[in-house]
This record gives C-alpha cells, structure tokens and sequence, in this order.
C-alpha cells in the first residue's frame, strides 16, 4: 500500500515538473530567437536523423548499411540542402550581412 503511493506521489511530481518544463520551453520559445531558430532545426533534422540511427541499426553489415545510407541520401538530400541554406541565411541576417 506504501508503495503505491508513493508511485502516485512521484507521478505527480513528475508530472508538475513535465507542466514547469513545458511552460519554459513555450516562454523560452517566445523570448529567444536562437531557441527559436534551434527549434525549427531539429523540427526539420530530427526525423532525418532518426531514420538514420534506425537504419544503422537494422543493417546486417557493413554493405547492407552502405546500401541502406544510400537510399536515405536519395530521399533526405535535397531537404537536408534546404535546412542548411535556410539556416545560414538565418543567420546571416543574424550578423548585418
């Protein structure tokens, strides 16, 4: 019975922390253009990178991953090409330039 609540109590806890992160991030989000721009970056790269990773671990070998990164180049290369350009003309604007 103890024990139970005590798991009830750290999911409360664990949630009230979930809500004060939640609500930095959205401040955070507002206020900073870098966290902003940051944001947006892993929007657009993270599904990229997952696919990698998952990828990476499905390969049999050496070749089959080989084979497998090739395809993902095929299909996230030119979306990739577009983060990269809309991110330094970002910050390039940034800096005056």
């Amino acid at each position: 019975m103890a024990l139970r609540r005590l798991g009830k109590r750290a999911a409360r806890v664990a949630a009230g922390a979930g809500c004060i992160g939640a609500a930095g991030g959205v401040i955070l989000y507002q206020t900073d253009p870098s966290f902003q721009r940051s944001v947006r970056f892993w929007q657009l790269t993270g599904p990229i990178v997952a696919h990698y990773l998952v990828e990476r671990w499905r390969a049999a070998d050496d070749a089959d991953r080989d084979a497998r990164y090739k395809r993902l180049h095929a299909m996230y290369a030119g979306r990739a090409r577009q983060v990269v350009e809309e991110s330094c003309s970002t910050f390039q604007g940034e800096n005056g330039s």
